[in-house]
């Protein structure tokens, strides 16, 4: 076998989130991420197709 190198878009889409109405999560259920911690837990799963989450926090910087 061997590896390719590719740019993370070229496998798949990424989408920006956030956090949904505190009045909609719960105590159980579906863990709801951020980047420090889960925050809570929704009733329903959101996708039909198993996803992968990437959480990130602050915003990028340019290193010179």
């Amino acid at each position: 076998m061997s590896w390719s190198s590719v740019k993370i878009g070229q496998i798949c889409t990424m989408k920006y989130g956030k956090l949904p109405p505190t009045e909609t999560t719960t105590d159980e259920g579906y863990p709801i991420f951020t980047g420090y911690r889960i925050a809570g837990f929704s009733k329903e799963y959101l996708y039909e197709e198993a996803q992968v989450v990437v959480v990130a926090r602050g915003v990028g910087a340019l290193v010179t």
